[in-house]
């Protein structure tokens, strides 16, 4: 099969891309970018739901079922989701080559701007760049903070 730059390819599928060693082509688009933010923020907030239920569960089977005894407790749930969103971002990008859900989907990943594959401390740091305020609204430039801050980029194959 022929790609749009002629070269013979075989058309592969994400769970074959995941072995793969990263080869620059060119910076993730916005769209991209996107769609993994979309991606990446439902999980998360898939995560912190189940967790956060799970908690008021128990707290409500430990109190007998008082209902307001369970919610009182909750008042940190910023925090834990905060929390579960640092460990996803950092062990998705850390221990899956650069890639979170969001990335697998569009067959991104984030790399060095040397493109050497990300350190723990990049994961990790990348992650806690995320939680500045309004950090979202910087990926409407030509790169997010987490990318500037860190020296990251984020490529498509």
């Amino acid at each position: 099969m022929q790609n749009q730059f002629g070269d013979n390819t075989q058309s592969k599928g994400l769970l074959d891309d995941l072995h793969d060693i990263p080869t620059y082509t060119r910076k993730a688009s916005k769209s991209d970018r996107f769609v993994n933010y979309f991606i990446d923020s439902l999980a998360c907030n898939g995560i912190s739901g189940m967790f956060m239920f799970s908690m008021v569960v128990t707290k409500m089977s430990s109190d007998a079922g008082d209902v307001d005894a369970a919610f009182s407790g909750m008042g940190f749930s910023w925090l834990i989701y905060y929390g579960i969103s640092v460990v996803y971002y950092t062990l998705f990008e850390f221990g899956n080559g650069g890639r979170t859900l969001g990335k697998l989907v569009t067959r991104t990943h984030a790399v060095r701007e040397d493109v050497s594959p990300l350190t723990l401390q990049d994961a990790f740091l990348r992650s806690l760049c995320r939680l500045i305020p309004f950090e979202v609204f910087s990926g409407f430039g030509d790169r997010p903070w987490h990318d500037t801050i860190t020296k990251t980029i984020v490529i498509k194959k």
